[in-house]
């Protein structure tokens, strides 16, 4: 999925959790793209590379932040949460900054 700066957008869901990815221009020719996952489930925690996040119900936790002001292309997050509803989807996700003709760039598999 190609995201233009100063879009946000949903980029998976699966039960009560959606992440959502945000492009933006920092200024300087940094591109920066914020991954978020909400939840509707209390107790949720989100999985990330840089060991997880606790997501309040309702509310939405960072599960990736990057900022760069060459292209990248590369792993990027687990799409996968844990909550009392007990639903447990797994996947991964590659991200880019300033490839394929987009500002970002948001891709991968969920398996619910």
């Amino acid at each position: 999925m190609k995201i233009s700066h100063g879009q946000t957008k949903v980029v998976a869901s699966s039960g009560p959790y959606t992440w959502s990815a945000a492009c933006s221009d920092e200024g300087g020719g940094n591109t920066r793209l914020v991954v978020t996952v909400g939840s509707s489930v209390p107790n949720a925690y989100a999985a990330s590379f840089e060991g997880g996040a606790p997501i309040p119900a309702g509310g939405s936790a960072t599960i990736f932040d990057t900022s760069q002001s060459t292209p990248v292309y590369t792993i990027a997050f687990p799409f996968s949460a844990v909550g009392s509803g007990g639903t447990v989807p797994q996947g991964i996700s590659f991200a880019g900054l300033k490839v394929a003709g987009a500002d970002c760039v948001v891709n991968g598999f969920l398996l619910p």
